[in-house]
């Protein structure tokens, strides 16, 4: 009896050093992976806050910027020669016929229902080139 209860204590002994190797292995794996998912959280959390606070910075300079008035470059071309002279030249569309800066606004809406657009459109759709082509190819 004796070497069979030291042979069970044995067997105990072995399976409960056993038990815990694999216990302590899981245990430093689940502590790997945890570790690894802290560090993910950490720094996907910094990346984060940089990219936020990137954000508002830009915003911010962007509203200074706006607010700021830049002077007209005068050195370059002093003289008024070339095509950039010292006197600014308004665009050909804000001009009337006789050269004169429109001082109306350039865009008047009016609102029509919905059969005279479909007439004026058409109108546009029957006076078209491309319409009198496939017409006669129809007939």
């Amino acid at each position: 009896m004796p070497v069979q209860q030291s042979l069970s204590a044995m067997f105990y002994g072995v399976l409960a050093k056993y038990i815990q190797y694999k216990t302590l292995k899981f245990i430093i794996l689940v502590e790997d992976k945890l570790m690894l998912h802290l560090l993910y959280i950490v720094a996907f959390t910094a990346l984060a806050f940089i990219a936020v606070s990137n954000l508002i910075r830009n915003l911010i300079m962007f509203s200074f910027d706006r607010e700021r008035s830049y002077p007209h470059k005068i050195g370059v071309n002093e003289g008024g020669f070339g095509y950039y002279g010292s006197k600014s030249i308004p665009h050909p569309e804000l001009l009337d016929d006789s050269g004169n800066l429109i001082k109306e606004p350039l865009l008047v809406m009016r609102s029509i229902n919905v059969e005279d657009a479909r007439q004026h459109l058409d109108a546009l759709y029957e006076s078209s080139p491309g319409n009198k082509i496939e017409s006669s190819e129809d007939a």
